[in-house]
């Protein structure tokens, strides 16, 4: 009975870091896009399958990020005129993995300085 009652209050929060390109597929990485939108899917289907047990899964599109090398003319493409960090989706990362987050689910949240936006 009282595995039951552990069972029934169990909740997990689960975060993919996935590419802006799951929403602006580019032919330079057309696997890559591919994948990635598939990854999408899958996360509204796992939330669709599992949200009502307790469990979220979101995805993470990080745009331009300092962590690869970012021409000149990738930054003049982004609005906040500088390629992100690795902080900046850090810290959505661990927002979404937050009891804060606790309504949000099967989401692509883009942490892209506004990139796919101007595309």
């Amino acid at each position: 009975m009282a595995g039951s009652t552990l069972s029934s209050k169990r909740s997990g929060a689960f975060v993919n870091i996935s590419s802006f390109v799951a929403l602006e597929p580019s032919l330079s990485f057309p696997v890559s896009a591919t994948i990635r939108a598939g990854l999408s899917a899958f996360t509204k289907l796992y939330v669709q399958q599992y949200g009502s047990r307790g469990l979220r899964m979101n995805n993470v599109l990080p745009g331009r990020i300092d962590t690869y090398p970012v021409s000149m003319e990738d930054v003049h493409q982004i609005p906040l005129a500088r390629p992100g960090t690795a902080d900046d989706v850090a810290r959505v990362v661990a927002f979404l993995l937050s009891e804060d987050a606790a309504y949000i689910a099967g989401q692509d949240i883009l942490v892209d300085g506004g990139l796919v936006r101007t595309m």
